[in-house]
């Protein structure tokens, strides 16, 4: 394909494209979504072509004729051809890239109407010549398809670009917030595999020489929202009101005796805040009760804001939002996984890399030490904190579910050797005959509950490493001396260190475990960090030693009908597989 930069466009980062664009080839998919197997190369001419002719008419008025998602979206994925338009494939597969195409399709969700559609469509060709438009199957989106140089920049910084150019173009373009997702383009648009269903448009637009955005681009809309999330966010003032309550609630709690007290301390805080007066009466007045009224409480809200002097001398500062974990250093099916089990099932992605990532962890463990100047296997101890109900518990189920049935194998194993020990323990033995030997321990990867001198047995019998995971990690905290005083927390955090672990049994002997290696994984809930830091445990190396997970807004999921397909689930297991065969 020859993408030559025009004269006159050189340096602009976009430029005007050359015809040849049109005849780009990229995969052409058969109904339904599930094949994943090419049918045949296109260009942008032919899906031109084929949108604007009838053979999508029918399948297209049927599905805008449904009301149900559910049965909307099962429709789409059986009865719809689709292309990927980034590039040609083996398969519909990051990993399975033949060629990109230097085109980049994004995917807009819920602009509205036709008038709005049309809005969104000349809003964009006054700033970027798109390659191809067309409304996408529900009728209320649209897919744009632009010419990109990836020669210049990466599909993943296409994606930041234009995930910033529409979100810039939300805020200028007010009409379109009526309609159009804030979020601004699907974050799907980030996998050059991600497929894109054709439909029929009879007015689908195809340019004679698309705009061609290079590096500049990139730079121009990647380094305009840096530097504006540099900016220190500005407190709303229900997030001024939820900060001050919640501290006048654990320094000055309202309870009979203290109620006027508590009203002081908060509507101080408030005013310091810099929150309106008025609206921190409207906030006051809630808390009027029997002998507690309004004028009362309007007197004190009064005489408080009389000090003007301190009004807004120390506003709030909201924290910088969380950014999400990093996954670019996973391999690029496990970042496919991470984003369509965070999709299937409703969670947050930070808990999916988590999990995966402790998994990957557990499978590797020493067979496979990074040597600098120290020498670390991947030992970590990871606290997922989100408050109860939030699935911190599926995700590391189904990481963990692999490694779990090899130590039910390795249990049975165990047991049938204990049963044919005991049997044979029972037999008569001629004079001189040994005892039989006890078989050894069953070599397990995961524990949950486990005394010391169990822990030291389990990381003996499994040099490799073990992990223990628990769903709620005060309940391991909790455990510390409960088996007597065995100073199980700073043989932890030796553990941790790999220092020689040592534990002396209840018969005098020594248990010794020179090179431990135990990760420890689970979740804990906002309320209850402070007790992980008692005790001295925020001071002594112990809470340090913790890598906190701890997403921005994280929420209950809602149910949904999704699944997660068989071939995701199978190449997890011999990701899995190919870790444990590690030597």
């Amino acid at each position: 394909m020859d993408n030559k930069k025009s004269p006159t466009g050189q340096g602009q980062g976009v430029y005007s494209g050359s015809e040849q664009y049109k005849g780009t080839e990229f995969s052409y998919y058969k109904a339904p979504v599930k094949n994943t197997i090419p049918y045949k190369n296109v260009s942008l001419a032919d899906c031109h072509k084929v949108i604007k002719s009838d053979k999508y008419k029918p399948v297209t008025e049927t599905l805008r004729s449904l009301t149900d998602k559910a049965e909307k979206a099962a429709y789409k994925a059986q009865n719809f051809d689709y292309i990927t338009a980034s590039g040609t494939f083996t398969k519909r597969a990051n990993t399975a890239l033949i060629q990109h195409s230097n085109l980049f399709c994004a995917d807009l969700d819920h602009v509205g109407d036709t008038e709005a559609i049309g809005r969104l469509k000349q809003c964009v060709q006054s700033i970027i010549e798109p390659a191809l438009m067309f409304v996408s199957p529900s009728g209320d989106g649209l897919k744009i398809i632009f010419a990109v140089d990836t020669s210049q920049a990466s599909h993943a910084d296409y994606f930041t670009a234009f995930e910033n150019f529409f979100l810039r173009l939300l805020q200028n373009e007010k009409e379109l917030q009526k309609g159009l997702d804030k979020k601004g383009i699907d974050e799907k648009c980030k996998d050059v595999s991600r497929a894109t269903f054709l439909c029929y448009d009879p007015d689908c637009y195809l340019s004679e020489a698309p705009t061609v955005c290079g590096v500049d681009f990139v730079k121009k809309y990647t380094k305009q929202i840096q530097q504006e999330q540099t900016a220190p966010p500005i407190p709303t003032e229900g997030e001024i009101i939820e900060r001050a309550t919640m501290w006048a609630n654990e320094n000055y709690p309202f309870a009979d005796g203290s109620r006027n007290q508590h009203i002081t301390q908060l509507c101080g805080m408030l005013n310091r805040s810099g929150l309106p007066e008025a609206s921190a009466l409207q906030h006051c007045l809630t808390y009027v009760c029997d002998g507690f009224t309004d004028t009362e409480i309007a007197a004190t809200v009064k005489s408080i804001y009389n000090n003007t002097e301190l009004h807004g001398k120390n506003p709030l500062k909201v924290a910088e939002p969380t950014p999400p974990m990093p996954v670019d250093g996973f391999p690029t099916f496990i970042q496919e996984l991470i984003a369509e089990c965070s999709f299937v099932y409703g969670t947050h992605a930070d808990l999916w890399a988590m999990a995966f990532f402790a998994a990957t962890a557990s499978a590797i463990g020493q067979s496979v030490i990074l040597k600098t100047k120290y020498e670390n296997p991947p030992l970590f101890w990871l606290a997922v904190v989100g408050a109860s109900g939030v699935g911190k518990t599926e995700p590391l189920s189904m990481a963990f579910k692999q490694i779990q049935e090899i130590d039910y194998i390795a249990f049975q194993q165990h047991q049938r050797a204990v049963q044919e020990y005991i049997a044979a323990s029972k037999q008569p033995r001629a004079k001189g005959q040994p005892k039989p030997e006890p078989p050894p321990p069953a070599s397990q990867f995961i524990q949950t509950d486990i005394t010391p001198e169990a822990l030291a047995q389990s990381m003996g019998a499994n040099p490799r490493g073990i992990s223990i995971i628990r769903d709620e990690l005060i309940g391991w905290i909790s455990d510390f001396g409960r088996y007597g005083k065995s100073a199980e927390e700073s043989n932890a955090l030796s553990m941790w260190s790999q220092a020689t672990y040592k534990v002396t049994r209840k018969n005098g002997e020594n248990e010794f475990i020179t090179n431990p290696c135990a990760n420890i994984f689970g979740g804990i809930q906002p309320s209850r960090l402070p007790e992980l830091a008692k005790n001295g445990r925020a001071v002594n190396g112990f809470l340090p030693r913790f890598c906190f997970v701890f997403p921005d807004k994280i929420e209950a999921p809602m149910y949904n009908k999704n699944r997660l397909s068989e071939d995701f689930t199978n190449r997890y297991r011999q990701y899995i597989k190919h870790l444990l065969a590690i030597p």
